[in-house]
């Protein structure tokens, strides 16, 4: 099954299983009670709408999200899927590409 980081235009795919390892680990850092609410919604929906993020949260949200894939990485829990590699990497160049504002 599949899920994704879904956009005004466009999106990026990521397996379901690794989508929900990412979004949970993004839900445990989240204090705020929206970033848990957006995380609880992608989790729902197998989708998080990343433009539907309210504003005034967006670059918390996105600089967590960044944190949460960049860890992933490094962490070697996914050194045997080269599958989830791939994904988490073009995730996180998608969206530094998208919001630069958010990753200065």
């Amino acid at each position: 099954m599949s899920a994704m980081f879904a956009f005004e235009v466009g999106d990026i795919s990521m397996r379901s299983m690794t989508f929900e390892y990412v979004i949970n680990d993004l839900l445990e850092r989240s204090s705020d009670p929206i970033d848990q609410q957006v995380c609880q919604v992608a989790l729902d929906l197998n989708c998080l709408w990343v433009d539907q993020i309210n504003a005034g949260r967006k670059c918390a949200l996105l600089g967590n999200l960044h944190d949460v894939l960049v860890e992933q990485l490094r962490s070697g829990v996914h050194s045997d899927n080269w599958v989830a590699l791939f994904e988490i990497r073009r995730a996180l160049d998608e969206l530094a590409k998208r919001y630069p504002d958010c990753f200065k």
